[in-house]
């Protein structure tokens, strides 16, 4: 009984690193690829964190100076990790038959297409 809760608990640490690396690999990428694209139209990188706080905070975020450009650092990474969470089950389930080395390939490759469609909806979202 014990090498049975054993593996599960070896499991679940590892779900909770594919999970942790998969957000951190994704929530760079992301925030990369805003900081580059508010660049090109020449927007600070804080502008770009404090627009993401302005989601919980409003327009306040924007007053708010390092303080607010942090928590919209650390809703930026909380969002990528919990969209990370929630395709880790399904890719599980759908690539079993694969080796470990293949589901964190298709897990990146999840988070490359909701890092590419997040920068489609930025550009959209700009020229309305």
């Amino acid at each position: 009984m014990q090498t049975a809760s054993a593996t599960l608990s070896l499991e679940r640490s590892k779900a909770y690193r594919a999970i942790f690396w998969g957000g951190s690999i994704a929530g760079v990428l992301d925030i990369a690829a805003a900081f580059v694209n508010s660049g090109l139209r020449d927007v600070k990188p804080m502008r770009v964190l404090q627009a993401i706080a302005s989601g919980l905070l409003g327009p306040d975020a924007f007053t708010g100076g390092i303080a607010t450009t942090a928590l919209g650092a650390v809703l930026h990474f909380f969002i990528a990790t919990v969209a990370t969470a929630v395709y880790y089950p399904y890719t599980l389930r759908r690539f079993a038959h694969r080796a470990r080395r293949a589901q964190v390939l298709e897990i990146a490759k999840l988070k490359t297409a909701y890092i590419a469609l997040s920068i489609i909806n930025h550009n959209l979202a700009a020229l309305s």
